[in-house]
């Protein structure tokens, strides 16, 4: 007897499981509620109608798209121009005494003479090196610009530009202008 109940309670929760689990899927052919009978087709003809309709497909009108300005653009790198330092002579006059000296103090006899002049050379050359970094400066910058008709364009603007990578721009004239 216990047995016989287990097994109807055991079917009962089984048949009340399916029922629940069709419930939720709503594409299910499982016959639930009264729309599924024959008593009210009426019922059932008006829920396949919405359905039907929900199906077509809907025209949805369109927001027009914001005019595209060839004028304005974002910035994309800004990169120094450095104008090469120009050399006096003094840098490589200073820098082959002091290399002439350096090159004295080793060895000596004719091996001192020759470390004095490979010295001062390698200091004259060194000396004029140093005098013309010394002397570099940025002249400009040239400023990457992506414009929203999406070129890239290049522009040069003088040391005092105030833009940076990130900022909005206007083209005027053929120069940039913070927008």
């Amino acid at each position: 007897m216990k047995q016989t109940a287990r097994k109807i309670v055991g079917s009962a929760g089984l048949i009340s499981c399916c029922v629940m689990l069709a419930a939720c899927d709503p594409q299910s052919t499982f016959p639930i509620g009264p729309q599924s009978g024959a008593a009210e087709p009426e019922k059932q003809e008006r829920a396949a109608t919405v359905i039907r309709k929900s199906a077509e497909p809907r025209t949805v009108a369109a927001t027009p798209a914001p005019a595209v300005r060839a004028d304005l653009g974002e910035v994309i790198a800004v990169e120094p121009i450095v104008a090469e330092g120009e050399a006096s002579g003094v840098g490589a006059a200073v820098g082959g005494v002091v290399g002439g000296l350096l090159g004295n103090q080793i060895g000596s006899g004719s091996g001192r003479k020759v470390a004095t002049a490979v010295g001062a050379v390698g200091g004259a050359v060194a000396g004029h090196t140093i005098e013309k970094n010394r002397n570099e400066h940025v002249s400009g910058y040239r400023i990457s610009v992506r414009m929203d008709t999406g070129e890239q364009r290049s522009f040069t603007e003088g040391a005092d530009t105030a833009v940076r990578a990130g900022d909005r721009v206007r083209v005027v004239d053929g120069s940039l202008q913070r927008n």
